[in-house]
């Protein structure tokens, strides 16, 4: 016969086994959190209010003239060549011309049938004249004369500005040079058909040199009219060019948040050439003028309540809690990222990890980051 207790005495072991097993747990988790994360800090001072930025540019000719023809046609000469001199007046480039040489004999030949007409309704009206002053021609007659010279006295006239308008035309179809210039770009070919207006070639013409760049929302308003600049070329290693910001933008171009700034050359002991690659570097400050703190950017975290970093509670102990501190940021530089509300000179800031640490939590602290400003 089975004994219907058994199942009864089989739950006690089972039952103590469970809780053994809870104990177990809670105990492992109890070592898990004391785990003790070791971390590197960062002591925060403040900078002295000057941080460089570069942006790329072109260089341009002050003077530069963007060439073009002022009427379409297809390029049958081209006189120079890109890193050309020009010299004054010298012929750029030429576009076939022989439409407008058969329109130009058009026109002449209208205009000599004009004059034509205009001599025989002279001759009538002299004529009807005579015959109305004789009493053998009516007022209608006379009229009637006066007004037929009269039109071809018009068409002689419309058909003349036609024939002058045509010339023109044929002389835009030569392009010369306005001075002695180099030549910085060319922009079409032998055989091409342009329209009037299309850039056939940019030349400079002896101005002075500058160089335009893009700059964002964020630092244009640290940069001035008459700030002192330095651009180094690509194309001219080793040399470092002096210049001045000359002109700053109030309105942000089409494409992106930026500003156009442009810095023309102070000296040029080298000759510079529109086209050139560059680089400028500004040195701008602050927004509001004093000091900021940069940080590595690991060391700034983020969340849906803002930016944070973690701050040591204790940096002289080798164990202490982090503090979740907020701040308030700038913008990103060549050493880091700007911070400008929220620390303390002397505070000591975790460098890495921040996304793995939180409020309270104890750390290990090693050795102390260096930064060079």
């Amino acid at each position: 016969m089975r004994d219907s207790r058994l199942p009864n005495r089989l739950l006690i072991p089972a039952a103590l086994l469970c809780s053994l097993l809870l104990v177990g747990c809670e105990k492992e988790q109890e070592v898990a959190e004391e785990i003790i994360r070791p971390v590197r800090y960062l002591e925060v001072q403040p900078t002295t209010g000057r941080d460089e930025r570069i942006y790329a540019g072109t260089s341009r000719d002050t003077a530069a003239t963007r060439m073009s023809f002022r009427v379409a046609g297809r390029v049958s000469y081209l006189g120079i060549k890109l890193g050309d001199r020009t010299t004054d007046n010298q012929v750029i480039a030429r576009l076939d011309a022989a439409d407008l040489q058969l329109r130009v004999q058009e026109a002449r030949a209208a205009l000599d049938q004009a004059k034509a007409n205009q001599r025989n309704a002279a001759s009538v009206l002299a004529r009807v004249r005579g015959l109305y002053e004789n009493n053998n021609a009516s007022r209608n007659e006379l009229d009637g004369a006066r007004a037929n010279a009269e039109a071809a006295d018009a068409a002689v006239a419309s058909i003349a500005n036609q024939l002058q308008l045509v010339q023109r035309q044929l002389g835009y179809t030569v392009l010369r040079a306005p001075a002695v210039c180099d030549v910085a770009t060319m922009d079409v070919e032998v055989n091409e058909n342009v329209a009037a207006g299309q850039p056939i070639a940019l030349l400079g013409c002896g101005g002075e040199t500058e160089v335009k760049v893009q700059v964002p929302g964020s630092v244009i308003s640290a940069i001035r009219q008459g700030d002192k600049v330095e651009v180094r070329f690509a194309e001219i290693d080793g040399h470092v060019f002096p210049a001045t910001v000359t002109e700053v933008g109030v309105a942000a171009t089409e494409v992106g948040t930026t500003f156009p700034v442009t810095v023309k050359i102070d000296e040029e002991p080298i000759p510079l050439r529109s086209g050139l690659s560059g680089e400028v570097k500004f040195k701008v400050g602050s927004t509001d003028g004093a000091g900021r703190m940069i940080l590595p950017l690991a060391a700034v975290g983020g969340d849906l309540k803002g930016r944070f970093v973690f701050v040591l509670k204790h940096a002289d102990k080798k164990v202490t809690p982090v503090v979740r501190q907020p701040v308030e940021v700038g913008t990103l530089t060549g050493t880091g990222i700007e911070v400008l509300k929220g620390l303390e000179a002397g505070q000591k800031v975790v460098t890495a990890g921040v996304s793995q640490l939180r409020d309270g939590q104890k750390v290990s602290v090693l050795k102390k980051l260096e930064v060079t400003r």
